[in-house]
């Protein structure tokens, strides 16, 4: 390969379209080939090749094919397929996937963040909180329990019985849009899974009395 054909444009992209699609093959090696094709029709849609028909490619693909795609799939891809829907996909559609990548793009922004200082991101009365749910002791806050401002007004949730995390499920659930939707079933249950901010406020929280949907 030429080494002009290399060269590196922004965030390590590779200017020739084909020797970028060779660059990323590699990743995929053992997974499912549509996988590979589709997020090829991601570059392309990057490098503005079509771009509207790359997002309905990716659409239909996901709507039919679901299942075998899901099975090799992580969160860097699947977020990098629902950005080509938020960016050039229709419009109700396009609005549901920008916020779910939002959503995921802020607590990769709070985990990267603090991961930094780890004392910021486990304080006192969470890692208290971890301990009587791992101990399967439901976790209560003290009755004097400080109301944090966080900041302009927004007030720190109720860690045990807040609804902010059942309500944010049931908006970001949108199921009118079928895509969307199992991509955001798939993003929390990976984030329930993993050592994320997500995954410690369900091991906390107890709203509803535990009948709050959480992803399995």
């Amino acid at each position: 390969m030429p080494e002009e054909a290399m060269k590196r444009g922004p965030a390590g992209r590779v200017d020739d379209l084909d020797a970028q699609f060779e660059k990323v093959k590699p990743d995929f090696g053992g997974k499912s080939e549509l996988l590979f094709y589709l997020y090829c029709c991601v570059i392309r849609a990057r490098r503005g090749v079509d771009p509207v028909r790359q997002a309905e490619i990716i659409r239909y693909a996901f709507l039919r094919h679901g299942e075998t795609l899901y099975r090799d799939m992580n969160t860097r891809w699947l977020v990098s397929f629902l950005n080509t829907i938020a960016d050039h996909g229709a419009r109700g559609e396009a609005e549901a996937a920008r916020a779910l990548t939002t959503f995921v793009h802020m607590i990769k922004i709070y985990e990267s963040l603090f991961l930094t200082d780890p004392q910021k991101r486990r304080k006192e009365f969470v890692d208290d909180a971890v301990a009587h749910s791992t101990a399967h002791k439901p976790f209560r806050e003290p009755a004097n329990f400080p109301k944090i401002e966080l900041w302009d007004y927004m007030f720190m949730m109720a860690l045990d019985t807040g609804d902010v995390i059942d309500n944010l499920y049931n908006r970001l659930e949108d199921k009118r849009y079928p895509f969307v939707a199992g991509a955001f079933r798939f993003v929390c249950g990976q984030l329930a899974a993993s050592e994320t901010v997500y995954a410690e406020i369900l091991r906390i929280n107890r709203f509803t009395n535990g009948q709050v949907q959480k992803p399995a």
